[in-house]
């Protein structure tokens, strides 16, 4: 079961990702929903980095899930932004946030 869902909802003319603007943790998964009548397929921006959607998603379908990727040594945080394949004019971003820290149990502390 993915952590976040992102939704390609129609929108006028074309679509749109839902939310537009992701906050996720490194290590999260994602999945891509098409509730759109054509397909879709989110690719980053950048180039780098594993793929989000190896193939268009289908109306209708979802995407298989993509692994939030951990952060380089000494980042707290990364923006990963991206657009639609086949839509460049529908573009969306994954701010990736380090894991929150772990609190101590006050009981043993």
């Amino acid at each position: 079961m993915p952590d976040w869902v992102i939704k390609i909802k129609k929108n006028g003319c074309g679509a749109t990702f839902d939310p537009a603007s992701l906050q996720s943790l490194q290590g999260d998964t994602i999945t891509w929903a098409n509730e759109d009548s054509e397909a879709h397929q989110p690719i980053r921006t950048d180039g780098l980095g594993p793929p989000l959607v190896n193939t268009p998603i289908a109306p209708g379908g979802s995407s298989d899930g993509y692994n939030v990727p951990d952060l380089p040594a000494g980042k707290t945080g990364m923006t990963i932004a991206y657009q639609c394949a086949l839509h460049p004019n529908e573009k969306g971003s994954i701010e990736v946030l380090s894991a929150p820290p772990a609190f101590p149990n006050p009981a043993t502390a």
